[in-house]
């Protein structure tokens, strides 16, 4: 009785999981006659199927009083525990917001720069995203390091949002 309890766990194993498992990474799409809850369990044999050469890169911009220009918004401070990968917390977040996320971001960065002493009052910021490519010939070298946007040509910098300090506006 046990050699066929181990036989028949061994065959469901086989069948629910490593089979489903080869076919969706030979064939790059989750098996049509498993249930939902089996195929999401089976993706992560499709997790690293394809090679990235871009990604995009979001960064934050601030105006200073005194400022005409945006200058970048250096993250470390704010988001301290990075993710694993080449992801940053920022990302993620902007990846996933709406405008009235991204409105109530802007106004905790602004509460949160304005109340330590700087080098001036943030009068705007705005979200900005810009391709990061890598060039197959020339690999990137050592860590990863976040790219900024004065590295990229300005036609490739779109601007996902533009917020007013409530400040400014009095």
């Amino acid at each position: 009785m046990a050699r066929i309890l181990k036989n028949l766990a061994i065959g469901l194993f086989l069948v629910l999981w490593i089979l489903p498992v080869l076919y969706s990474g030979t064939i790059n799409r989750p098996p049509p006659c498993l249930p939902k809850t089996i195929s999401r369990w089976v993706d992560v044999s499709r997790l690293f199927s394809a090679e990235y050469r871009n990604w995009a890169v979001y960064e934050i911009q601030v105006k200073r009083s005194g400022n005409v220009d945006y200058q970048p918004l250096p993250e470390e401070p704010l988001f301290a525990m990075h993710p694993f990968g080449y992801r940053t917390r920022l990302q993620r977040i902007l990846d996933l917001s709406t405008p009235k996320r991204r409105q109530a971001l802007a106004d905790w960065l602004i509460r949160k720069e304005n109340s330590m002493p700087t080098s001036g009052q943030i009068v705007a910021i705005r979200f900005v995203v810009f391709p990061y490519t890598i060039d197959p010939g020339v690999p990137p070298v050592g860590h990863y390091h976040q790219p900024m946007s004065k590295d990229v040509p300005p036609q490739e910098i779109r601007i996902i949002s533009t917020h007013e300090s409530p400040a400014a506006n009095k």
